[in-house]
């Protein structure tokens, strides 16, 4: 995996030292965050501890990522295999983005899963829209290379994860929805249940 050999406090390896700690995480795993870094959540009682706003953890997440989009974006990876180091590096952070929702529903802390459920989305759109773009680039730049087969290759490595990824957004939407769905039926019916009991109770007052 590539690296930065630059000091802590550089705002890039701030990005990537959040990214690594996302991608390593297990599905019983949680974080917290202090400043503009994310932590794995190993502090006594830490869901009722400072640094669980997820609105906050999810814009963490979410600049850290594009900070290394917009690297990418940029050219400042000159070869097709970097970017494809790169661009594993985003899609294992989304995978780690997955073991977090796995974690906050087995909390059953559904507001949160469902807004990094939303966040993944959009993640794995920003990858999407990105090989759109590129793929063209791509082939141009293989053109215009001696070693052709090679480059080739790489391109098709890359267009292969990314279009994995696609069918993995596709099914995610459709299972969003389906959450969406489940999670509102449950409000209805306890609401339902609850004014049906209020009822008999007042009844039998």
């Amino acid at each position: 995996m590539f690296s930065y050999n630059i000091k802590m406090e550089s705002p890039s390896n701030i990005y990537k030292y959040n990214l690594d700690i996302l991608r390593n995480l297990d599905e019983n795993q949680t974080i917290y965050y202090y400043e503009n870094q994310i932590f794995v959540d190993d502090r006594y009682l830490g869901n009722y501890r400072a640094g669980n706003n997820i609105i906050k953890i999810i814009e963490i997440i979410k600049l850290s990522f594009i900070h290394y989009f917009n690297l990418l974006k940029m050219g400042l990876f000159n070869d097709l295999e970097k970017k494809n180091e790169v661009l594993e590096f985003l899609r294992e952070s989304i995978t780690g983005l997955k073991n977090l929702m796995i974690s906050y529903k087995n909390l059953e802390k559904e507001g949160e899963e469902m807004a990094l459920q939303s966040l993944k989305i959009d993640l794995i759109k920003i990858l999407i829209d990105f090989n759109d773009e590129s793929s063209n680039k791509f082939r141009r730049y293989s053109s215009e290379t001696d070693d052709s087969d090679s480059d080739s290759d790489s391109e098709n490595c890359l267009r292969s994860m990314l279009k994995t990824t696609q069918e993995h957004l596709q099914m995610n939407e459709h299972n969003i929805i389906v959450n969406t769905i489940y999670v509102a039926k449950n409000k209805v019916v306890g609401t339902l249940l609850s004014i049906i009991n209020y009822i008999f109770d007042m009844a039998n007052f």
